[in-house]
């Protein structure tokens, strides 16, 4: 019978936590290689992928400058924080925001083939015919925008309901979009709280760049004017 083994510090060092850490992740691993060899030759298959892909292409090579760069930065904040929040007295407040910006600073440098992945994905649809494809990228206003998932444009999409503030809330988002479609426009008169004129100053002060289109997928308004911006890129991308 297979023997379970339960680690049990009997005196707790940082040192000893990271070196437990380590070793718990090895025998997942080890473990999980096991039970799920399929799935890791896949994985294996995907990272093997992806790290020719990286050495091949000089975009994302820029790009992955740019975001180590950035990362670097945002660690440095992070050790800073942490720093004043350990001294007396101690801040909490501190503590926490420093503790975040350092796992999001490190996630930079874990294996992350999004980009790859899609490249990979596109292949294996065979869409060599198609003149555009929407990669539909899921989640909150947060974790979409650390993915680099090698789009060509970048949209998102905010409701009216969410209120005209969320630029505010979530600068990364906006900062990296080309396109926000502020969709529900409809339900304006409902929520009269929500302001045109602000949150469009407040997405342009983050992103000069960005296209803002209302739209409403009730009544159809704005989306003429949102196809037409989609034919006008893909003819520029095409020459």
């Amino acid at each position: 019978m297979p023997g379970e083994f339960v680690f049990v510090p009997t005196h707790y060092s940082p040192e000893l936590q990271s070196e437990l850490a380590k070793a718990l992740r090895a025998r997942t691993e080890i473990v999980s290689r096991k039970k799920n060899p399929k799935l890791w030759r896949m994985t294996d298959g995907v990272n093997r992928f992806a790290e020719e892909c990286r050495a091949d292409d000089p975009l994302l090579k820029r790009r992955g400058i740019v975001r180590t760069v950035l990362s670097v930065i945002l660690a440095a904040a992070g050790v800073f924080l942490l720093v004043t929040g350990l001294m007396e007295p101690k801040n909490m407040t501190l503590l926490v925001t420093g503790v975040i910006a350092l796992v999001i600073a490190a996630a930079r440098f874990l294996p992350r083939p999004d980009a790859d992945m899609t490249r990979q994905g596109i292949r294996e649809f065979g869409t060599k015919d198609l003149d555009f494809v929407v990669l539909e990228n899921v989640g909150n206003l947060v974790c979409p925008a650390e993915f680099d998932t090698g789009s060509t444009k970048n949209a998102m999409i905010l409701s009216v309901p969410e209120g005209d503030d969320k630029p505010l809330k979530y600068p990364l988002m906006f900062s990296i979009c080309d396109v926000v479609l502020i969709n529900k426009c409809d339900t304006l008169s409902v929520f009269d709280d929500f302001s045109k004129e602000a949150v469009k100053e407040r997405i342009l002060k983050l992103n000069p760049d960005a296209k803002i289109f209302f739209v409403s997928a009730k009544t159809g308004e704005g989306f003429d004017e949102w196809a037409d911006w989609i034919r006008t890129e893909i003819s520029k991308y095409q020459k």
